[in-house]
């Protein structure tokens, strides 16, 4: 044991030294969360801004119908001619515009109103909430033109009941955190990310040792092999949870950032994925021939898994092949599972993931410990 803590604190000094390590410790989690808060600090619902093309000029019904729009909350809207609406919607000033066709007031009258076109270059995030919206109010009226059976009078009696019409509502407003909890997310992503590089840092250091025979020059000493490779694996964990604690430490301190469940629950998601990304450092080092080789294969592991499993961009942004693709990976487990505690999940729901983490860990720590020792009967040999 007193060979184990001697081997640490030497690492420990060996990497404090070094400029690379105080960048991923102090300066890349303080970058992580500012990248996080910038792509999603104003994730917040935007006002919408909806033009008018009522080529029904005259119609009543054209006009309540656009009227019904504007009194929609989180729209503003506005009438332009229909040449006026394409330039504004290319260049950005409006993000969609509503064109009632001609004849609409007539068709909706009895009961069968031509199509109401919505144009937006911005897709569905846009459209689909107005003509949600538009397509249950003329709904509605058709309804009633239907009912009246061509008979003008009706219609008017029945249309002006349903405008009047009054009911009681009881509204209570509650605060959105789905913005908060894919920020918290997104940067507990990025933190994942900067624990496989951090953890491959500190594991490159027994390739060093073995390039320039300080390890050598150890094993001949009383250390053990096991002394020696654990010390590194305890070196790694230490170094990785004071990450994570300067990570949290940013983010709910200098940002204000809520993860969105308790930091305990939180530390427990993380802790069988920090011994994951140490299993993946060291099963790298065992079967790499030098630091360099070592650097290179992780850089080409690290960077493309975790944009796949959805560290760098949301997931769900993701076509459905490539999101199947990220269950590969731990880090899809680790951002699953926080994923499912901030929508009020138990501990105890989310131990598939906890076990696919453990899994990981252990298969990777088996290949590691087995490359350690057919080299070490090698050098015997």
């Amino acid at each position: 044991m007193r060979d184990t803590v001697w081997i640490m604190r030497r690492w420990l000094r060996t990497s404090v030294r070094s400029v690379k390590f105080w960048l991923l410790f102090l300066a890349m989690p303080s970058i992580a969360v500012c990248l996080s808060f910038l792509l999603h600090g104003g994730a917040e619902r935007a006002e919408l801004r909806i033009g008018v093309v009522n080529m029904d000029d005259g119609s009543r019904l054209a006009a309540d119908a656009a009227g019904y729009l504007a009194r929609l909350e989180q729209i503003k809207l506005s009438e332009h001619e229909a040449a006026d609406a394409r330039r504004m919607i290319a260049s950005g000033e409006l993000d969609a515009a509503v064109v009632f066709p001609e004849h609409f007031g007539e068709g909706l009258r009895r009961g069968n109103p031509p199509a109401v076109e919505i144009v937006s270059i911005r897709g569905t995030s846009v459209t689909g909430y107005v003509d949600l919206m538009l397509g249950a109010y003329i709904r509605n009226i058709a309804s009633i033109g239907r009912a009246a059976q061509d008979d003008d009078a009706l219609f008017e009696r029945l249309y002006a009941s349903h405008a009047d019409f009054r009911y009681a509502l009881t509204a209570e407003s509650i605060d959105d955190v789905s913005g908060k909890h894919r920020m918290s997310r997104q940067t507990i992503g990025y933190l994942a990310i900067l624990l496989l590089f951090c953890a491959a840092q500190l594991s490159n250091l027994i390739l060093h040792e073995r390039e320039n025979r300080t390890y050598a020059r150890v094993l001949s000493t009383p250390v053990s092999p096991v002394s020696y490779m654990l010390s590194n694996v305890l070196t790694n964990l230490l170094v990785l949870m004071l990450l994570i604690a300067v990570a949290l430490a940013v983010m709910t301190l200098a940002f204000g950032i809520d993860p969105g469940l308790p930091i305990g629950m939180l530390l427990i998601v993380l802790l069988p994925y920090v011994l994951t990304a140490i299993a993946v450092s060291h099963a790298v080092t065992a079967h790499a021939a030098s630091a360099m080789k070592a650097s290179a294969l992780q850089n080409l592991m690290i960077i493309p898994t975790s944009l796949l499993a959805g560290c760098m961009f949301p997931i769900e942004t993701m076509p459905e092949s490539v999101q199947r693709i990220g269950k590969l990976f731990p880090q899809h487990w680790l951002l699953d599972a926080v994923g499912r505690l901030q929508s009020g999940a138990a501990l105890a729901d989310v131990w598939l993931n906890l076990a696919i983490l453990a899994a990981f860990a252990l298969a990777c720590a088996l290949a590691a410990a087995f490359e350690h020792a057919r080299r070490r009967e090698a050098a015997i040999l």
